[in-house]
């Protein structure tokens, strides 16, 4: 009989695993923006965003909204929010204001983390936090900048946890809500490979 166990690792076991064996390998690279890091970089990037999110609050299976186009900085802070035990919930730039709002309504999250491109689409909120680029060279306080030693509660995601809620496009109709768990996206990236 062969062995069906699939090789589930949480977000946080796996940037650990990678950051200790290929530390000075590129992780990933922005060709756009010209930036990139390697996997020791990538963990201390989401460990620190992981540290803020929890500071602010943010707890395993709390929704946390994301609001950016594609960038680097859009990758950090998925994978963050994982990190944190929480739910990313990523939103097209291109979905209309009031679907946006109706969304928002809908998955009650705790945070909303938006680029600062994109500052203005939402009324002000103590739940919003507007984030910048990532520059590795900048040391001012900012969704980057946490130490990761604040973390208050190291949260490994299960197989079994919700990982995204992701709005569709909304062609055809208004925008709904889709729901992955870590596995079914484990399992994406496996076929993928």
């Amino acid at each position: 009989m062969n062995d069906m166990t699939i090789p589930f690792q949480s977000i946080g076991a796996l940037l650990a695993d990678h950051a200790l064996s290929h530390s000075g390998k590129t992780a990933i690279f922005d060709l756009e923006s010209d930036k990139g890091m390697d996997f020791a970089e990538l963990r201390d990037a989401v460990e620190r965003i992981a540290a803020l999110l929890e500071i602010r609050g943010v707890r395993p299976g709390d929704r946390v909204a994301l609001l950016c186009d594609e960038r680097i900085e859009k990758l950090l802070v998925f994978l963050a929010i994982w990190r944190a035990g929480a739910v990313a919930c990523p939103f097209h730039v291109e979905s209309g204001i009031d679907h946006l709002r109706a969304i928002l309504g809908h998955i009650e999250p705790t945070l909303v983390l938006l680029h600062q491109d994109l500052d203005g689409i939402l009324p002000d909120s103590d739940k919003i936090i507007s984030f910048g680029d990532w520059n590795p060279s900048d040391q001012s306080p900012g969704l980057f900048s946490m130490d990761p030693g604040d973390l208050i509660a190291r949260a490994a995601n299960t197989a079994g946890d919700i990982a995204c809620i992701f709005s569709t496009s909304g062609t055809t109709d208004r925008p709904k809500c889709v729901v992955w768990d870590h596995l079914g996206l484990w399992l994406c990236g496996l076929s993928t490979i």
